[in-house]
C-alpha cells in the first residue's frame, strides 16, 4: 500500500509540473559545499534576497583552508558575491594577498549577494578562518 502511494504521489507530482519532478531549492548558497568559502562570478540582481538559493548561482571557486594567494583562482580573483558554509568559523577575507589590504569578516552560514563597491570587488586575495 505505501509503494502504490508514494507511485501516485509521484506521478500526480510529474503531471502537475508537465512531466519534469521539481526538487525544493535549498536554503544555502547554490552548490557551496559544507565547510567551505565560496566564490560566485554571476552577478546578482539587488532585488534578490540574502537567503534566496537564486543568490549565489553558477559553480563557485571554493576554499576551506586559510589561503595567502587567492588570486590565483580564477573565481576568487574575479569574484562578485562570496558565501560561508563553514559552520562554527567566521571567514576573514583580506583585498591583498598574505592577509595585506582591507579585512572583511563573513560569519558562518552568511553571505554577501554583492560585494559591488567594496575592496574585495573582482579581487579576493586571500582568506583566514577564526572562531
Amino acid at each position: 500500500m505505501i509503494k502504490k502511494t508514494v507511485a501516485a504521489a509521484l506521478s500526480a507530482g510529474v503531471l502537475a509540473t508537465g512531466g519534469a519532478l521539481i526538487a525544493a531549492a535549498p536554503a544555502q548558497a547554490s552548490a557551496c559545499p559544507s565547510g567551505r568559502l565560496c566564490a560566485y562570478v554571476v552577478e546578482q540582481p539587488s532585488s534578490a534576497n540574502a537567503y534566496d538559493s537564486r543568490t549565489w548561482t553558477g559553480a563557485p571557486g571554493t576554499v576551506s583552508g586559510s589561503n595567502r594567494n587567492l588570486l590565483e583562482y580564477r573565481k576568487f580573483d574575479n569574484a562578485r558575491s562570496l558565501y560561508n558554509n563553514k559552520s562554527g568559523y567566521t571567514a576573514v577575507v583580506y583585498s591583498s594577498p598574505g592577509f595585506g589590504g582591507t579585512p572583511y569578516r563573513l560569519n558562518p552560514g552568511s553571505g554577501w549577494k554583492s560585494i559591488d563597491g567594496s575592496a574585495l570587488w573582482q579581487n579576493v586575495a586571500s582568506n583566514q578562518w577564526i572562531r
